[in-house]
């Protein structure tokens, strides 16, 4: 119960502090319009866009070297061409997830224990990324705050007389560490923790890659930006330092929000709002979006690899770790889908296009096409957990949500790019199929509270976009009633409207559905169940079910069942379920949506390969 409370008031602060920031953005940019900043996205230079993106793929090459150096850290020799892929894999969805090495460490364990690396070996190379990705952190932002402090703004109140101070602190730590490094030969251990240190030559190397790569990636949105009056490099590296931290200390995803709050206040004294805005907008596409769909054409193309006979050898090295990666990818993919619709249903379209489309359509298509992709959008967000569950229902819907979103976006508006971008998401979607295999209901689903914050996390952030895009346009009830070429406002309102009935008929049948009950202690008929599948069963370890010490997890037709106990918050199986090879699977996932109900730790004990596949295919 203290990690539950503990994770609601996490997400509850997240949104808190994601709120604030949006108030603060939608105070920055009160005199700016929609218009106003797509009108300098479309007029960045094309020399800095290019420039952006080749400061992009420096980057992202420079990330992979944090893996390199940790796997010589650990004196493991997996080739480089192995570590790059598990490594940009790993950052490209790190990035747009957000707590990226949590995150990251959770990707690379998919890959790397596929390429036999222990559980400690993985551990060690996200334990050495982290601490990579902080020297750089101390030492940019040390070399920063001295040389060329950022302005605080007036509403910022800090018990120091400079911000020096700090940057006297971060070069302390950074030095205090390699002192450590260069006198310590022995492992530093800290209750049950233990750390050996990696020598002094690779420490700054350390330091030296991740200054390179906090370096590179503020350049990408430096490259984006107007001239900043009298604003050194350096001095922008600060900024931007402070803006990534905010984010990261939000618990918003990617620092959405958060991170273009810092960046609008630090500098809008030194240039025009809406240009920063813009240039965000395109760092936002370049640095996170551009990379994200390459990454997940790079897991498609890997699924045509498998159908090529010539390269045999790769197909089964991929098809190892493909079912563990793709089904949480195309579950951002589908998430980000939804994201997508419903920001495209808060703002205006563009006029040239929805004229043009109106002599070819009348207007009921156009109104209902634009409320329809807001309710598709919204039923994506629910259905991306379908999908992490793997359920076939959520796989088939999202095929046909996503074919219904790609024709409203063309009908609403001609948003053909927004088109290309989910007709993309739907090649991803349709080769995957037997990846959603289970036949479970989709209410039935336990909603945990990160899906429940994500979720809120887009309905306010879409809530803003729309009363921001329209903030000059007075409400009055006439709204719900226009029905013209013009009305961009009242669409968006109605659409708004439907989003927000569509998901509380969805919390309603959630909680109508009825309660599932709580684990008991066998009865008779359990035992004489239990008896009568053990009997059939060719295993012989299926017997210490009867020895009645243990609880039963039955499955719907009551052929198969788990044994297992509880002990504090571990849910402990019994070796492996207790039934048909083909309803293992869904076995292991039921016993583990039960604890995971109760806040539980799922533990299996003693478990064969059939099972140990299934546990790594959660996500």
């Amino acid at each position: 119960m203290n990690t539950r409370w503990w994770r609601l008031l996490e997400s509850a602060a997240g949104l808190l502090l994601f709120g604030v920031a949006l108030t603060i953005l939608h105070h920055e940019l009160r005199a700016y319009h929609y218009h106003d900043v797509l009108a300098e996205l479309r007029g960045l230079p094309r020399s800095r866009v290019w420039l952006a993106f080749a400061l992009t793929v420096l980057n992202y090459a420079a990330l992979t070297g944090y893996d390199r150096l940790a796997f010589a850290f650990i004196g493991n020799p997996l080739r480089y061409a192995r570590i790059a892929l598990a490594s940009f894999i790993a950052y490209v969805f790190a990035h747009n997830v957000g707590l990226s090495f949590l995150g990251g460490s959770a990707v690379r364990f998919r890959l790397y224990s596929g390429w036999g690396l222990t559980t400690s070996e993985i551990a060690a190379v996200a334990g050495f990324n982290a601490i990579t990705f902080w020297l750089g952190f101390l030492t940019l932002t040390g070399v920063a705050l001295l040389s060329a402090p950022p302005p605080l703004p007036a509403a910022v109140h800090l018990p120091l007389a400079s911000t020096r101070i700090l940057g006297i602190l971060c070069l302390a730590l950074l030095a205090a560490y390699l002192a450590v490094i260069a006198v310590r030969r022995s492992p530093l251990r800290w209750r049950d923790w233990q750390l050996t240190p990696p020598g002094l030559r690779l420490a700054l190397l350390q330091v030296g890659l991740s200054v390179l790569d906090w370096t590179l990636a503020a350049s990408v949105l430096y490259a984006l930006l107007p001239p900043l009056r009298g604003v050194p490099f350096i001095r922008f590296v600060g900024v931007y330092l402070l803006a990534q931290v905010a984010g990261i200390a939000s618990t918003v995803p990617a620092g959405l929000g958060v991170f273009e709050t810092v960046i609008l206040v630090a500098l809008g004294p030194l240039a025009p709002q809406s240009a920063i805005l813009g240039s965000l907008l395109a760092y936002r596409v370049i640095y996170y979006l551009v990379p994200l769909i390459a990454g997940v054409g790079l897991l498609a193309g890997h699924e045509l690899l498998e159908r090529r006979p010539a390269i045999t050898r790769l197909s089964r090295l991929v098809g190892r770790w493909a079912p563990e990666i793709i089904a949480p990818a195309l579950t951002f993919t589908i998430f980000l889908g939804g994201v997508i619709l419903l920001a495209s249903g808060a703002v205006p379209a563009a006029h040239g296009r929805l004229s043009w489309l109106h002599d070819l359509l009348p207007l009921p298509v156009l109104e209902v096409s634009h409320f329809v992709g807001s309710l598709v959008g919204i039923a994506l967000l629910i259905l991306a957990r379908g999908l992490q569950r793997r359920l076939d229902a959520a796989y088939l819907l999202a095929t046909v949500l996503l074919g219904t979103g790609i024709l409203t976006s063309l009908l609403k508006g001609f948003n053909y790019e927004e088109a290309l971008i989910l007709s993309l998401m739907l090649a991803a979607l349709l080769p995957c199929r037997r990846y959603f295999y289970r036949r479970a209901s989709l209410l039935d689903e336990p909603l945990t509270a990160p899906w429940v914050t994500a979720i809120l996390f887009v309905l306010i952030g879409v809530g803003w976009l729309m009363l921001w895009s329209f903030k000059h346009v007075e409400y009055s009830h006439d709204l719900w009633w226009q029905f013209e070429l013009s009305a961009h406002a009242p669409r968006s309102l109605r659409a708004a409207v439907g989003v927000l009935v569509l998901l509380a008929a969805y919390g309603t049948a959630r909680l109508l559905r009825p309660a599932r009950p709580e684990p008991t202690p066998p009865t008779t008929a359990d035992l004489e169940q239990a008896r009568a599948v053990v009997a059939a069963s060719p295993a012989t370890s299926a017997y210490l079910a009867l020895l009645g010490d243990k609880l039963f997890l039955f499955n719907a037709a009551r052929t198969g069942f788990v044994m297992y106990a509880v002990e504090g918050r571990s849910w402990v199986a019994m070796g492996d379920p207790v039934a048909a090879p083909a309803e293992t699977r869904e076995l292991v996932w039921e016993f583990h949506e039960l604890s995971d109900r109760h806040g539980g730790w799922t533990v299996f004990y003693e478990v064969g390969a059939r099972t140990c596949h299934s546990i790594s295919t959660w996500g």
